[in-house]
């Protein structure tokens, strides 16, 4: 019973460890040693090894900023619905494809085959990073700025 209720004081009387701290600016991690050991008179006494560490993060700018373009649209039909085209993009599409074009929200619902709008915009840079559909098929294209 003893050895029970010497147990929780022994736990009393250990020191918590300081808080971890992050500094943005520092790329080496800075560890600050406690004062000296006591003198060997006394008995040592458990302590943690550092009042301070401090852990690098740094800041990664992005490398690569891509934009997204989708195209909607089915093998079997003549027209398609192509959605985040910017301004020049969407003028130069209008343009090239005369037969028939017409604004949609968020788009511009053009009359050609997707696949013809998926060549077209792989000339201005776009590639296609994923599909999803089977009747109506959706494309994710991508281009890196």
């Amino acid at each position: 019973m003893d050895s029970q209720q010497s147990q929780p004081q022994n736990l009393q009387q250990q020191q918590p460890l300081p808080p971890l701290q992050t500094q943005l600016q520092q790329q080496q991690p800075i560890i600050k040693p406690q004062s000296p050991p006591p003198s060997q008179s006394q008995p040592p006494t458990p302590q943690a090894c550092a009042t301070n560490v401090v852990i690098p993060v740094p800041i990664v700018p992005p490398e690569d900023i891509y934009t997204y373009v989708v195209v909607k649209g089915s093998l079997h039909a003549q027209d398609c619905a192509i959605f985040g085209l910017n301004e020049q993009e969407t003028a130069a599409f209008t343009k090239r494809y005369t037969n028939g074009s017409t604004e949609i929200v968020n788009g511009i619902l053009i009359k050609i085959p997707p696949l013809q709008a998926i060549n077209s915009l792989s000339q201005l840079g776009y590639k296609v990073v994923c599909s999803t559909g089977e009747a109506e098929i959706v494309w994710t294209m991508q281009r890196e700025l």
